[in-house]
């Protein structure tokens, strides 16, 4: 409105009340635009494989894989990647992930009835096909698939190791493109690793690089919604800290889903109900 000349004395205010609230956010402090520096660290391909879905509904795996993928549209941390959902076989989908690069691809199946549904998501990794996880979400109620889809969804993002980079450094402080919105706090102690070292584990979920690649270590001192920054120690002699570096967390995480609760099976619990 200022700038088309509209602004009036009440929308002059509102802006420099604002200006005067953000003066001491980090993306202003470092002249960085958190919509832009927003990366996702993951790639991962959504697949519904043959015929692993119920007799309800023929497609029903398929469209929950879409569901899947187009809620992960919204993820600050996994990329959803453009391939085909429908996959014959499980070596289709693995051969369709590895070709795309993708560091995880998961396999949607469901299981339904007239009342209940449930969504099985088994997870795998992309340049070895093993298992890396498997996720189980049981809803019932209207809006079940919404509500069951993001419960894979949400496990998915909770069991996925911290991943951020180091966007910019100024002497001994650095600034990260990850804050309080993907789980950083103040006093949170974070490995600076060399750019392009990390590599996710042949099986299993996490990330797999030497000693020699750690190049630092980071400690946050303050941390706002999108971006955080800390100070920067060195690993060695020399000072091998560069942007671009990638930031990861090592902490133990549970892989997976809990375990599968047979009662849960909507198939089981229609075949019971014409037993009563």
């Amino acid at each position: 409105m200022q700038e088309l000349g509209l602004g009036d004395r009440s929308i002059n205010d509102a802006v420099e009340t604002y200006n005067a609230l953000l003066a001491g956010a980090l993306y202003r402090r470092w002249a960085v635009d958190p919509v832009q520096l927003a990366s996702r660290h993951w790639k991962l391909a959504v697949f519904s494989i043959g015929s692993q879905s119920s007799f309800y509904h023929t497609d029903s795996g398929a469209l929950g894989s879409s569901y899947i993928k187009d809620l992960l549209v919204h993820s600050r941390d996994m990329l959803p990647m453009d391939l085909e959902l429908r996959q014959p076989s499980f070596s289709a989908a693995f051969r369709s992930a590895r070709e795309a690069g993708a560091d995880y691809f998961l396999a949607v199946s469901i299981t339904e009835n007239e009342r209940d549904l449930s969504i099985k998501g088994e997870l795998f990794v992309g340049r070895t096909g093993s298992p890396a996880g498997t996720f189980y979400a049981f809803r019932t109620g209207t809006d079940r698939l919404r509500n069951a889809s993001r419960g894979i969804v949400e496990q998915l993002g909770a069991s996925l190791p911290f991943r951020g980079e180091l966007i910019q450094r100024r002497s001994s402080q650095g600034l990260i493109d990850k804050g309080k919105a993907d789980g950083v706090k103040v006093d949170a102690v974070y490995e600076v690793v060399k750019k392009g070292q990390p590599m996710t584990l042949s099986e299993g979920m996490g990330l797999n690089y030497s000693a020699g690649d750690v190049v630092g270590i980071l400690v946050i001192t303050q941390a706002d919604e999108e971006v955080a920054m800390g100070n920067l120690t060195r690993n060695g002699f020399f000072d091998r800290i560069a942007p671009g570096d990638e930031v990861i967390l090592q902490e133990q995480k549970q892989v997976g889903g809990p375990a599968a609760d047979s009662m849960a099976d909507p198939e089981l619990r229609a075949l019971l109900r014409t037993l009563q």
